[in-house]
């Protein structure tokens, strides 16, 4: 099965899902807040749905274009065919290969990434009634970013990671608390 056919069963894939989604939603108990409506539980699930809905229908839309790029590019293509293009054609493969290989040799790094993103979320939702949700997210945020980022540049990002790490913990935890009305664990520093 060649990608595009992966592409387009896993669109209409998350399409059903995006439905089933957002038809769940309503199941969801609404919190009135102040006795005022304009946020409930429900509202950010909903567009969430509608945002997979949307790019899911994007990316079938996308698929089909190409499909029919393809096939108009190949009967175009049929009459000026040269033995030179397939000659660069060849090589494109042959260094296609090589690239994946390299990618498979390093797998093993791949794995303990994984490993260690598992390791970290279990240990954030472990530590975060103890410390509160503002210093557990920090603590998670800085590193898992420091994770993903590559070993040469750690100590360049260091401080951006940091200063992101604290501010989105501090964002998130405002927009819950004080805007959603959503209490999150506060933990032994109150803000």
């Amino acid at each position: 099965m060649d990608s595009r056919r992966k592409d387009i069963y896993s669109s209409v894939f998350f399409i059903v899902l995006a439905v089933a989604y957002y038809f769940q939603t309503y199941s969801i108990r609404s919190y009135k807040s102040f006795d005022v409506t304009v946020l409930t539980s429900a509202s950010i699930p909903r567009v969430l749905a509608v945002i997979l809905l949307i790019l899911s229908v994007i990316q079938i839309v996308s698929c089909c274009m190409k499909v029919k790029e393809k096939k108009y590019n190949t009967t175009d293509n049929r009459e000026q065919v040269t033995p030179q293009k397939e000659e660069t054609a060849e090589l494109d493969i042959e260094k296609e290969l090589q690239i994946a290989q390299k990618n498979e040799e390093n797998e093993k790094y791949d794995i303990k990434d994984i490993i260690f993103t598992v390791v970290f979320l279990i240990v954030y939702l472990l530590v975060m009634d103890s410390l509160g949700f503002v210093i557990s997210t920090f603590l998670y945020m800085v590193a898992q970013i420091t994770l993903m980022t590559k070993k040469a540049e750690r100590k360049k990002k260091a401080l951006f990671c940091l200063v992101l790490s604290a501010f989105s913990s501090f964002l998130i935890f405002y927009l819950f608390n004080d805007v959603l009305g959503m209490i999150l664990p506060i933990g032994p520093i109150d803000f």
